[in-house]
Order: structure tokens, then sequence, then C-alpha cells
């Protein structure tokens, strides 16, 4: 995650400001972070999460949005653009303006090196607090590894990594093979 900005706000403001901006920042427990854009291999994975999401959500009652829909935490603790959200069931939003979703059933973080401790950490510690989101997805871009948290029956997170050429990720009642998440993306060579 990029450095916070120097002014601390209220979520109100942060939101506010934001409807405004030129540019995303997201906004955590009374901080806001500049975002910085994509690489290539970023871009191609969402691209692909998209295009394969779409074609097999298709029909059902879910939709599928990209990096410009926020995601609101509980009691507005923070706010944040995932890479891919999907929603089943009525979306809810945070207000008539329909920008800040808080109704998630799965989202997607492709990792970068600026963001990969805050994705897996304190992101995923405040997803958890939604009691709707079910999904919680760790893309690495560089080599293939998808890392798939599922809320159990129980409650409980279950852990799930996926790395074989012939991996799939089953969730939302559907299949995505990992050929498909890195369909035309360029891995790097693992050393032994």
């Amino acid at each position: 995650m990029a450095a916070p900005l120097p002014q601390r706000m209220t979520a109100d403001a942060y939101l506010a400001a934001e409807r405004k901006a030129e540019f995303k920042s997201e906004f955590w427990l009374g901080q806001v972070y500049a975002m910085s854009g994509g690489v290539r291999r970023h871009s191609l994975v969402c691209g692909n999460l998209s295009r394969f999401l779409q074609i097999r959500l298709d029909g059902r009652a879910c939709e599928v949005y990209g990096s410009d829909m926020k995601v609101g935490m509980a009691k507005q603790r923070g706010y944040a653009y995932p890479d891919m959200t999907v929603v089943c069931g009525e979306p809810r939003f945070y207000d008539d303006v329909e920008d800040v979703l808080t109704n998630p059933t799965a989202i997607f973080e492709v990792l970068s090196d600026s963001t990969r401790a805050f994705d897996f950490a304190g992101k995923f510690e405040e997803y958890q607090r939604l009691d709707s989101l079910r999904h919680y997805v760790l893309i690495e871009p560089k080599r293939r590894l998808v890392i798939h948290y599922e809320r159990g029956e129980t409650g409980k997170w279950i852990y799930g990594p996926l790395s074989g050429e012939q991996d799939v990720l089953r969730m939302l009642d559907i299949e995505l093979p990992l050929s498909e998440i890195y369909h035309q993306v360029e891995l790097e060579v693992e050393v032994e």
C-alpha cells in the first residue's frame, strides 16, 4: 500500500472528497492512501478475471464489478477499490449514488509489490467483518499462485492455495481454471 497522504479525515469527508477526485484513493481507519496504476501482468489478470467471471456467471443473479467500484467496510472503517468484486443476489449500496457496495459476495485482489502485505493482512481483516463476504481471492501475477479463502458453514475461513497448471478455482457454483486466469500472462520462471 502506498504511503498515507498527510491529512487524516472522517469517513464522510473522505467519501465526499473521493467522489470529486481526479485520482482514486482508499480510506483506512481515518487515513487516506493514494492508489497507483497497475502494470501489464496485473492488467492482463484483471481482464481475464472480468471476462471469464462474466461468462461463467451469465444468466445468474450475480454482478461483476471492476476496480472502479468501491467496497465499504463495516461501520465506515474503510473504503477500498478491489481489483474485482462479485455480488450475488440484490446489491446493496451505501447511498443512492451507488458507488460503494456494502454486500460483496467475492473479492479478488491481484497482488503487487506495494500492496501484497496489506492485501494479506489489513484488507483481509476488514473484509472478514462483512457478513456477506464468502470468498476472498488473492492472485499472484508473476507466478501461478491463487490463494482462495472461503468462509465455511461455521464462519471460519478455509485457506486453499492453488498453483498447478490443471488447478481449478471452485467458487460461486462455477469453476475457473487457473489457465484462464493466467491466459496470455507471461509468468516468471521459478528457480527450484
